[in-house]
């Protein structure tokens, strides 16, 4: 009998990702979110989507399903190309944030300068954090969501790669948001 994945961590990050989103849009304005085609996508998005409708008015513009290969298949940073980002911002210019659950756009010091002016929120899950701190500090992405490599110890904060000391937070008495802060942290700029 085949050994069915553990979608914990996925529906967590989920949850949480709307949670945050919505927060940092108060809880209005429309979201394009960009996924994978996969089993494990689908799940990280319905529970996304499910928690989003429990936020407030923000609500889902589009979802676009990316494959492998504008996902960057093969690269160390995973994420979206440039050209791909690009093309998602101007296909949706009155988005109020752009979610990526496939990791941050691939963007170097000459892309950046190509953004547009006026920028939707950009909202990315980054399971091992790469590319991330330059994207934070360059105010291109608003927020990050990105493993825990190693669990803070008890009564203390836990700190982002390269970043800032993240502020203790209380146990969450819902399951998926303490699963979530014992696996995830949220890295802002």
């Amino acid at each position: 009998r085949p050994i069915k994945p553990d979608l914990g961590p996925l529906l967590a990050t989920g949850q949480v990702i709307a949670e945050e989103t919505s927060k940092l849009l108060e809880n209005q304005g429309q979201i394009v979110v960009i996924t994978a085609e996969s089993d494990s996508h689908k799940a990280q998005l319905e529970a996304f989507e499910n928690a989003l409708k429990k936020q407030g008015n923000a609500t889902p513009r589009a979802v676009e399903k990316i494959t492998p290969e504008p996902m960057r298949q093969g690269s160390a940073m995973g994420g979206i190309s440039f050209e791909l980002f690009l093309k998602l911002l101007a296909k949706y210019p009155d988005a109020a944030a752009v979610v990526s659950l496939i990791g941050p756009p691939e963007l170097k010091d000459e892309d950046i300068a190509k953004l547009p002016q006026k920028m939707p929120k950009i909202i990315v899950f980054s399971s091992f954090g790469t590319g991330v701190k330059k994207l934070l500090e360059q105010k291109v992405i608003s927020l990050a969501i990105v493993s825990r490599m190693v669990p803070p110890p008890p009564h203390s904060a836990g700190a982002p790669q390269g970043g800032p000391p993240l502020a203790p937070k209380e146990a969450s008495k819902d399951p998926l948001r303490a699963r979530f802060d014992s696996m995830y942290q949220i890295v802002t700029p």
